[in-house]
């Protein structure tokens, strides 16, 4: 609805601490279209029971330039019951937003569990609409409930919870810090470690000291199941080791799409018999192909710089993360996911490409634009988990690789792709290396249907050397080589080896 021009407009210094500054540059180019095209969305006000005023929720900057320039506005009311409810609104409001970037989306993710969990102990509430889903449920559901609303993991809504305590903690003791981690020139692991190392309130009691634990040297790696039996101090520390060495240099055209590779775990439990990497990982690495963490390769990102062809060549800005490994598997720790994710984003200069057998995990965590993610779809069986997963993968790109191409794929909606890479498969020793599979490239036939399906959805297609098609008359595939089959059965697909 329209309010009437004589209500009173009012700003709330509460919410309104809510909503980060723009700069300078965001102000003036706000400035400059509404007074090119005028004031075009409401600005959004709640009127509190029994009062007249209007307080303001969302506009503000809007509200500041068309009072300054004397340009009309409209505002809309929304009913909502209390001033925790609008907390929410505001927060879920500034969530939906586009590019936020990762710091603010964990930071409003981490307020509106925060005030959630705040208001679970007041007993019965009054619904707020529109939102509903986050008033239902007791106090134990609310990280559960929250996560599935926002596509992400339990243990995810809580660190963003503890991360936004931290947050506002530095923005009571520095005004304008909050302005600076939302934007991302702080990283997550910075703004906690100042937090934590804030000075208590004189209200606040002292926790009780530890008795100081020796943290033993890290080592040059730990397999997957080793790491798991560290303390939380233990992995923390093998998380936050110096790095030391380089991306590796693409010496061949296994991976024509990425001219780098970075493997700061390796292996994986998939067993496919035309993996280059198991064969590559039985003479490369003390672990096979065991998954394994490599801590001095976790941080390598910050000692590199793309190479001047890399303005011209993309391949060269392109970094396949994990090309020895499925660092998306059952079988990887969040902390370690979460950490290597986290230095890409922070690594702007590079794209940075993940690939994964597991796409239904991509939705636990979040992704910045540098990062393109993606999931193998071989054959039709993984065909449907890859379209409902991608759905709410948030990533700067998000592909397919359908490599080896072992069937003729149908998909309902390739909307949810922006790039598709097909290939055929390059002979390889088997499994323990005791056979090869056979060189393999897929029909005319079955590429022009994929070319077909991703022109109607506008998504760009890379056809690898090993998918060029060479034909012959009289010779057909009805489904890839039998050499090439791997899938016991289809529920393997979903719980893994």
């Amino acid at each position: 609805m329209t309010l009437s021009t004589k209500t009173e407009i009012v700003i709330d210094k509460e919410f309104q601490s809510f909503l980060p500054p723009l700069t300078t540059e965001e102000l003036d180019g706000l400035t400059r279209d509404i007074q090119k095209y005028g004031c075009r969305e409401p600005l959004t006000v709640w009127k509190s029971n029994g009062n007249e005023s209007a307080i303001l929720l969302d506009g503000h900057n809007r509200l500041a330039i068309c009072q300054k320039h004397h340009i009309p506005y409209e505002t809309r009311e929304i009913s909502i019951s209390t001033r925790q409810h609008v907390k929410l609104w505001i927060c879920m409001n500034q969530l939906h937003k586009r590019n936020l970037s990762l710091n603010a989306r964990s930071y409003y993710r981490g307020k509106i569990y925060e005030i959630e969990k705040e208001m679970h102990g007041g007993g019965q509430r009054p619904a707020l609409k529109g939102n509903s889903y986050l008033l239902k449920d007791a106090a134990n559901k609310t990280a559960k409930n929250l996560a599935k609303k926002e596509g992400v993991s339990e243990k995810t809504v809580r660190l963003d919870g503890e991360f936004a305590r931290a947050v506002d903690l530095l923005e009571e003791m520095t005004p304008g810090t909050e302005r600076e981690i939302l934007t991302g020139a702080m990283t997550k692991k910075d703004v906690m470690k100042q937090a934590k190392a804030a000075p208590k309130k004189k209200d606040e009691k002292e926790p009780k000291k530890k008795k100081p634990s020796v943290t033993p040297a890290v080592k040059d790696y730990y397999t997957v199941e080793a790491f798991k039996q560290l303390t939380e101090d233990e992995q923390e520390a093998v998380l936050i080791t110096k790095p030391s060495g380089v991306f590796n240099a693409q010496k061949n055209e296994s991976i024509e799409w990425a001219q780098w590779s970075w493997n700061p775990v390796t292996g994986c439990q998939f067993n496919c018999v035309w993996c280059y990497a198991r064969d590559i990982a039985q003479d490369l690495y003390p672990t096979k192909f065991e998954p394994t963490l490599w801590p001095k390769k976790i941080h390598i990102p910050r000692l590199m710089t793309p190479p001047e062809k890399a303005k011209t060549e993309i391949g060269f800005k392109n970094c396949f993360v994990c090309s020895m490994a499925d660092l998306f598997g059952s079988w990887v720790p969040s902390n370690i996911i979460e950490t290597i994710i986290e230095e890409c984003c922070h690594a702007t200069e590079w794209n940075f490409l993940f690939l994964t057998k597991f796409p239904s995990r991509l939705k636990e965590f979040e992704f910045g634009e540098n990062c393109w993610v993606g999931t193998s779809v071989d054959i039709q069986a993984r065909v449907k988990a890859a379209e409902e997963a991608f759905r709410h993968v948030r990533a700067g790109v998000k592909w397919l690789s359908v490599e080896p191409m072992l069937e003729n794929l149908q998909f309902s909606s390739l909307d949810m792709f922006d790039w598709i890479v097909v290939g055929g498969a390059s002979a390889s020793k088997a499994t323990g290396g005791t056979r090869a599979t056979p060189d393999y490239i897929p029909p005319t036939e079955w590429l022009g249907h994929i070319y077909t399906q991703a022109a109607k959805s506008g998504c760009k297609v890379y056809t690898k050397t090993n998918g060029r098609t060479k034909e012959y008359p009289g010779y057909e595939y009805a489904s890839g080589p039998k050499d090439l089959q791997y899938v016991p059965d289809k529920k393997w697909l979903v719980d893994g080896p």
